[in-house]
């Protein structure tokens, strides 16, 4: 907290990595809505997305890129 009571909140998002410009948006755009209705000011949020390559991520012991999603490997 800055003096005065500022809040600065840095929210970070990992993804895989290949996420849309356009679905970026909308993720951050979210994001900033949950925190406006909680009170925070626009301009004192900062958000970062960390694009992680599938074979960097595991999930239940299995690497990302060798996941099956409704029976296809994830793209």
């Amino acid at each position: 907290m800055l003096a005065g009571g500022a809040k600065l909140p840095v929210v970070q998002l990992s993804a895989w990595a290949g996420m849309s410009k356009e679905n970026k948006k909308k993720v951050v755009e979210g994001m900033m809505k949950v925190l406006e209705d909680l009170g925070i000011p626009k301009n004192a949020i900062t958000i970062i997305i960390n694009e992680v390559p599938k074979t960097n991520w595991a999930t239940g012991g299995i690497i990302a890129s060798e996941l099956k999603v409704d029976g296809f490997f994830a793209p």
